[in-house]
């Protein structure tokens, strides 16, 4: 659902958090657990439950993802809560990720959207504090009643609306959010599938992992960012590999395997070095890791790419290199994602609305920014008929 704002006073705003109070009267027990998810440490979380050092991996695993200070910083533990709400197992896309663009893109149409690719938004145009349409870097201009931006809210606010449409206060809020990224991936060519040592079939029930961690404990997990902590990539990274044609071959010739393998810890800038020069022994670092847990897997690869935040910022407009858009951390969630007071996937600019991971919820391919931007620009649009 949309995020309240707890301190608006108007009347709108006071029914809205009245109404958020009484659908979730009966939430108490939920309500604590939500505090104590906000203010623990992932692995002081997990070990309210589990007390094997694997078990309390596994999941603090998922407390690396959103944030840049590592599962036994205080308020981790959120980010276990928000990768894995709703998760039932881990899901391929038959076709890769682009085929999930293509098949919105396709039903769009169907209902009668253009879509345009390829066309760089240069300005999002404003008359009388309204957003009345977009400028292309091809120079093309389009009319529009309303403007809906799923881009990162940097871009959006930084460099597609004049500073000048804009409250001088929200400008150096978008400014402060954290986006520094410290993830990074592998993408492999292989010419057979990776074989752990651990696993076996018979004991699991299950055929292949197709997807996995390689974090075993705790302390694994909390040492690959000790380095990073000072301007460096770990020597021993965590990782998780998944096999995406171990379940769709077609996106391989007949044979052979693609394994992207998503690791920690690389942050965004490197201390008295940079990412051309050091990206070499960041695979060799990974592939070690690999090696260990499924023998002979570098010997498997036929080419790979390693791809750091430095690489994301530039090719796809991410600044920082975070795919989250923003650290999922308490100042940064809920009423203040993107900003304080326009957690309602509005902006200081009428008709000019917010979604994608910016905003509440935050990343991964969940499709909630989405909904909750639509269910207000339809709210808005209906009010003002």
């Amino acid at each position: 659902m949309t995020p309240v704002n707890p301190f608006r006073g108007d009347p709108a705003g006071l029914w809205k958090t009245a109404r958020f109070a009484w659908r979730y009267r009966k939430s108490e027990a939920e309500f604590y657990d939500l505090v104590r998810a906000l203010s623990m440490s992932a692995h002081d979380y997990v070990s309210r439950w589990f007390e094997h050092d694997l078990v309390k991996a596994k999941f603090m695993f998922w407390g690396t993802m959103g944030i840049s200070d590592g599962p036994y910083a205080p308020g981790s533990a959120f980010c276990i809560v928000a990768n894995l709400v709703g998760q039932i197992g881990m899901n391929f896309c038959r076709g890769g990720m682009g085929a999930v663009a293509d098949a919105i893109a396709a039903s769009g149409e169907a209902h009668g959207m253009e879509v345009q690719c390829d066309a760089w938004v240069e300005e999002i145009q404003v008359q009388d504090g309204r957003a009345v349409g977009v400028r292309l870097r091809s120079g093309e201009e389009i009319d529009a009643g309303r403007v809906i931006s799923a881009a990162n809210v940097k871009c959006t606010f930084l460099d597609m609306v004049d500073a000048e449409h804009l409250p001088e206060d929200f400008v150096e809020d978008v400014k402060g959010v954290r986006s520094r990224g410290n993830g990074f991936k592998i993408l492999c060519a292989v010419d057979r599938l990776p074989q752990y040592k651990g696993f076996s079939a018979e004991r699991t029930g299950v055929d292949y992992p197709a997807y996995c961690h390689i974090c075993p404990t705790p302390k694994f997990l909390e040492r690959a960012y000790q380095e990073a902590r000072f301007g460096w990539y770990s020597s021993d990274p965590y990782l998780s590999p998944n096999v995406p044609t171990h379940t769709d071959p077609s996106l391989a010739p007949e044979g052979k395997h693609v394994v992207v393998i998503y690791g920690g810890v690389a942050p965004y800038e490197l201390r008295n070095s940079d990412w051309d020069r050091e990206r070499p022994q960041l695979v060799k670092n990974a592939f070690s890791v690999m090696d260990r847990f499924a023998p002979g897997f570098s010997k498997s690869v036929i080419d790979h790419k390693a791809i750091t935040p430095k690489d994301i910022e530039a090719d796809i407009n991410m600044p920082g290199g975070n795919a989250d858009h923003g650290e999922l951390t308490l100042d940064q969630l809920f009423f203040m994602r993107p900003v304080p007071r326009y957690a309602d996937y509005r902006s200081p600019v009428k008709n000019l609305y917010q979604t994608g991971a910016s905003t509440h919820p935050g990343g991964s391919v969940s499709a909630l920014p989405g909904h909750n931007a639509a269910r207000e620009v339809l709210s808005d649009w209906r009010w003002r008929a």
